[in-house]
């Protein structure tokens, strides 16, 4: 669709916003691990306060519900932008808000419970109400609430106390649309809020449903409640942070900054002011579209977030067209960290998104693990030709796992196929530009499938099926830890290369994903056949060992260590047989560990560059395992 620049007219009769104020009765607190001013003295400042609270929760297109901490006599609830681990567009939705909890799922565009993978976002409840909180270094007003029986006609929402300057409005939908319409699975399409002229006393919004739909009956019946937050925070002190205190009891804190930034289909890097007084660890970043230059429906996505900033853009709804390109707009963004506990009372904390890894098992008098397996160096052409790989020895049921290919930056993978009990075929393909290197090596591990366990260590291989969404790989008994999990690709049903993706890691299996190039991707070559995915899971209490092929009856040192790259250079021995894996995934960028094929060779994440020049990939955790090292 072509984007026309549309002059915003606010509706004449507008809905007023009636608030309440929830103040704190006149605690004096001292802050405890945070400061708002850069005397580092503590703040002793009378603050009033609103119940609040923050969780980061998993979301897909099912409901998932949130069981609230505190109960609220009129709960607003605001979300984030979701990240980008499915690359179909959509919206956040909230419903069945109750005192005590809601559901919130992600919906994409069109009607019908359209399948999703799991998405992150961060929610922030408040009761509703009004805030003008003023400390020594900076002062916050707040305003929570909800605006009924918006639609796709502009509604004029008027602040109940006007702002002292314009403030930030994060608005998130709350509630079902009517369920009389003729659409299938009506109660589940998807619609977003758009905003506009926002203003110290007040904006504009409407509901926007897909293009298809643009004019119709279903547009014109489709009327929500909007939950709604704005904040404005004014800094007296350079790096100062005003912080929002929960009223019972003073038991918690929210650290805000607020900003505002261009945005337009590419990915914008937006950088967060620092919250004085400490890091920015676990900040949440609230943002919302607040201009009305391009009237196609469209969303805000979060395609990374980490502390210090965090990437967004406008990911456009394509049910007409496949159109992505957009006209800049203001995207204004609000970042939330909680803040230590007070007094010692223990803080509203928010939900943990992944599981937190266990403690490893204490260590064990054994330290030798046999294994039915044969590992191999193995020189493969980079042509896309196949490659023959023969075993030394017969492997039965056998699992083939290869490591980190070498290369000069360029994203590249392997890909096993026609595996035997006697050879298997390796293939290695560019994501990206062409490789600068006619062949390269790599080790492969070749295991029979199953668990096998003795002393502290534990070692299990086997195979799943794998496509571009998040599916879960149970593992066939417990691990007494967190294990490093390694995988490749074992099928080609498709002709684009892809890379496996590898998440929320547990004692009890790991979740699993296949990315094509951004390239493949853009160009719509989406995922269509699911491929063959060979993985092998190793956990060890101790970082040096003995793993025995029960096969061959070579007994190989391993060690065993789980890094940070690209914080840590990992240098790799030219003996060792090297198998190092992602754990996480922090971006949707596709990308895999890789070494450079120089004489003092080191592990690094290559990143794909097929779509933009970018190469810094963030700060994710990889498992290396090294075998046969003097």
């Amino acid at each position: 669709a072509t984007a026309t620049a549309t002059a915003t007219t606010i509706a004449t009769t507008g809905t007023n916003i009636t608030t309440t104020t929830s103040t704190a009765a006149g605690t004096t607190a001292t802050q405890s691990g945070l400061q708002t001013g850069d005397s580092g003295e503590a703040n002793t400042d009378q603050r009033q306060g609103i119940q609040f609270e923050m969780h980061t929760v998993t979301v897909t297109h099912k409901e998932t519900r949130v069981v609230f901490h505190h109960v609220y006599a009129n709960p607003v609830v605001v979300a984030t932008p979701p990240t980008l681990h499915g690359r179909h567009p959509g919206n956040i939705h909230v419903s069945s808000k109750r005192a005590t909890g809601c559901t919130v799922s992600f919906r994409e565009w069109g009607p019908g419970n359209k399948r999703h993978v799991a998405e992150n976002i961060s929610l922030l409840i408040f009761e509703a109400g009004t805030l003008n909180s003023k400390e020594a270094q900076a002062s916050l007003q707040l305003q929570a609430f909800s605006v009924p029986n918006v639609g796709a006609d502009w509604t004029a929402a008027v602040f109940g106390v006007p702002f002292d300057r314009t403030p930030f409005v994060g608005c998130t939908p709350s509630a079902e649309p009517p369920t009389t319409l003729a659409v299938p699975e009506s109660t589940a399409w998807s619609f977003g809020v758009r905003i506009d002229q926002v203003s110290r006393g007040g904006f504009g919004l409407r509901l926007q449903v897909e293009e298809a739909l643009a004019g119709s009956n279903t547009e014109a019946a489709t009327v929500s409640l909007v939950d709604c937050l704005a904040v404005t925070v004014r800094r007296n002190t350079a790096g100062a942070t005003a912080t929002l205190y929960h009223d019972q009891g003073l038991v918690a804190g929210l650290a805000v900054v607020t900003g505002t930034a261009p945005v337009s289909h590419k990915r914008q890097t937006v950088g967060i002011t620092a919250f004085a007084g400490s890091p920015a660890d676990g900040t949440a970043v609230f943002a919302q579209l607040v201009t009305f230059r391009d009237a196609d429906p469209a969303s805000l996505r979060l395609a990374q977030s980490q502390g210090s900033s965090f990437r967004v853009f406008a990911q456009e709804e394509r049910s007409v067209d496949k159109e992505r390109k957009r006209r800049f707009e203001t995207v204004a963004w609000l970042a939330a960290r909680p803040v230590v506990q007070l007094q010692g009372l223990p803080p509203t904390a928010p939900t943990a998104t992944l599981p937190e890894r266990p403690a490893m098992p204490a260590a064990k008098t054994e330290t030798d693990l046999p294994v039915p397996y044969v590992v191999q160096t193995v020189m493969v052409p980079t042509t896309g030709l196949d490659n023959t790989m023969r075993y030394d020895v017969q492997v039965p049921d056998p699992v083939v796992v290869t490591g980190p290919l070498q290369s000069f930056g360029a994203l590249a993978v392997s890909t096993v196929t026609d595996v035997t009990s006697s050879q298997c075929s390796i293939v290695v393909r560019s994501l990206s530009t062409s490789l600068r290197l006619a062949t390269t090596q790599m080790a492969v591990l070749v295991a029979s499938k199953g668990h096998h366990e003795q002393g502290n260590s534990a070692f299990e291989a086997g195979t799943t099926s794998a496509e571009d969404f998040w599916s879960f790989v149970e593992f066939s008994e417990p691990f007494d830890g967190v294990p490093t999990v390694f995988a490749t690709v074992a099928s080609q049903n498709q002709q684009v290369p892809v890379v496996v993706r590898i998440n929320s890691v547990t004692q009890k299996g790991f979740q699993v994903l296949l990315q094509p190039s951004e390239k493949a991707w853009d160009a719509m070559e989406f995922i269509a056949a699911a491929e063959t995915v060979n993985w092998m899971a190793f956990l060890s209490s101790s970082t040096d060992g003995t793993l025995t092929s029960t096969l061959t009856g070579n007994r190989l040192h391993f060690s065993h260590r789980t890094l940070t790259l690209p914080d840590t250079r990992v240098m790799v021995q030219p003996s060792c047989n090297v198998f190092a894996g992602m754990q996480e995934v922090v971006s949707d960028d596709p990308a895999a560990v890789q070494t450079s094929p120089l004489q003092n060779s080191f592990l690094y994440l290559a990143e794909d560059t097929s779509a933009d020049t970018e190469e810094l990939h963030p700060s994710t955790q990889v498992g290396v395992l090294q075998l046969g090292c003097a």
